[in-house]
């Protein structure tokens, strides 16, 4: 059970009717943002091509019109970066004059929109992250080719030191870019999709915007999944932002031509557990760990560690030994101000006879002993399943980590198989000609920390080749 404390009483619609502030401005709102020194929020309006200006007391004025297909922007210091069709253009905060612009020719449409450490971070619609140089205004491609679908937010995390993005079709993942050399990778499979805006408190909290649920979910800084749901309710939910200065949660609502601001949660719960090993030969020790969402901090733990209603330890980041082989499901409940909650995994911790065969595939020389004279012929069909639990992507170079090698096929899992797509399972066979062929399954099939069920399949009649995971090829 999760829970919330509710904030409808302490949330604010800004409108601005004609009866109480005059004409509203906003006309598609899609990004907003507080301009701290002159303590306001700065909101783009799309359809009219303007930037609206909107006080503590929800008072609108024009900040800037005429400002072409304006979406996404960044503030640093006194300079607006705004995200306008095929350029950048910066604004003065003070004076709303436009400084400088910046044209990006070949493309479609630019959207989120990034300032860190002296570049711009951009997104285009087809797929691309460019990046901007200011000191020489110098624009290359980042990032490209490398993930599924349309971008449409990017910010720092400045807990992990990463950039991270999210699409808003084609994908629904939150994705990682390694600063230092560019390279992506899934940060956590929401299930959510449709997102149009990411923000961070300065707890590290992560605010991810939806049109697919139309609702704004929280992770925690260790992304303990599910994420809570903080706001829902309504249509368009666009480029959100977190003001720190004051911790309110600022949303536009795109199809209501409107904005939210609500406190950003105080009080909340949900409880998360994670344990290392999950499965192993008994005796086996096990290391649990509380990764519950809990504002304010936990103030009880209950441990059910075989789910059979007695509690076993209070701790909150126990050690339990499992003496007997078996299959056990485990309980916990956490407490905290807001409340209680409790959270069963079944079937979690795996344990088996001593000496007996089992695989906790950590990605780097894990191996299962096999017969040796028990050889793939490759004129005749041949099939292998295995479930592993990959924590790394191994350390070959080359082919990543090994899962089963044998003289005629050799199955393993990558980061980057040989140059080729990304977070697969990658299959070579040796065949009798001397040449070998390779194999892999889709873009980001395989995730860390994660039991998966990997089968390949072999039909000598046809010569084809099958690879799935979890049942689907």
């Amino acid at each position: 059970m999760n829970i919330f404390r509710d904030l409808r009483s302490k949330v604010f619609l800004i409108l601005a009717p004609a009866i109480i502030y005059g004409q509203n401005l906003l006309s598609g709102p899609e990004c907003i943002m507080l301009d701290e020194p002159r303590d306001r929020y700065i909101v783009s309006s799309f359809y009219n091509n303007r930037l609206v200006a909107i006080d503590m007391d929800g008072n609108q004025t024009l900040f800037r019109d005429n400002v072409p297909h304006c979406l996404s922007f960044d503030i640093q210091g006194d300079t607006l970066f705004v995200s306008t069709g095929t350029s950048v253009t910066f604004i003065d905060l003070a004076s709303g004059n436009v400084l400088d612009n910046i044209h990006i020719s070949g493309i479609q449409q630019l959207d989120g929109l990034l300032y860190h450490e002296g570049h711009l971070y951009v997104l285009e619609y087809n797929g691309i992250i460019y990046r901007i140089r200011l000191s020489d205004h110098t624009v290359w491609p980042y990032v490209q080719d490398a993930f599924p679908g349309s971008p449409q937010d990017i910010i720092h995390d400045d807990v992990n030191d990463r950039l991270l993005f999210c699409t808003y079709n084609g994908s629904t993942v939150l994705w990682g870019i390694d600063a230092a050399d560019s390279t992506i990778y899934p940060v956590i499979e929401t299930g959510i999709g449709g997102f149009d805006g990411l923000a961070q408190d300065a707890a590290g909290n992560l605010y991810m915007s939806s049109w697919n649920s139309n609702a704004v979910h929280m992770y925690n800084p260790i992304y303990t999944h599910p994420p809570l749901t903080v706001f829902q309710g309504s249509s368009g939910v666009a480029n959100l932002s977190v003001n720190r200065r004051d911790g309110i949660l600022a949303i536009p609502l795109f199809d209501e031509d409107s904005v939210i601001l609500m406190p950003l949660p105080s009080e909340y719960l949900a409880a998360s557990f994670s344990a290392e090993p999950i499965s192993g030969a008994a005796p086996l020790e096990v290391q649990f760990s509380d990764d519950s969402y809990a504002l304010p901090t936990a103030t009880h733990w209950d441990w059910d560690f075989q789910a059979d209603d007695i509690i076993d330890l209070t701790d909150p980041a126990p050690d339990w030994t499992y003496t007997q082989a078996g299959i056990y499901s485990v309980n916990f409940n956490i407490t905290n101000a807001a409340g209680s909650s409790s959270l069963l995994r079944e079937r979690y911790i795996h344990v088996f006879e001593e000496g007996s065969a089992g695989l906790f595939f950590n990605g780097s020389n894990a191996r299962v002993a096999s017969d040796s004279a028990s050889l793939a012929n490759l004129q005749d069909d041949f099939s292998v399943a295995a479930w592993i639990h990959p924590l790394g992507w191994g350390e070959d170079a080359v082919y990543g980590g090994g899962i089963i090698s044998k003289a005629a096929f050799n199955i393993m899992i990558s980061e980057d198989a040989a140059g080729s797509d990304q977070h697969c399972v990658f299959v070579k066979l040796n065949h009798s000609s001397g040449t070998p062929s390779f194999h892999q399954s889709e873009l980001n099939s395989i995730w860390l920390d994660n039991w998966l069920h990997i089968g390949v399949t072999y039909d000598a009649s046809n010569s084809n080749l099958n690879i799935y995971i979890n049942g689907e090829v």
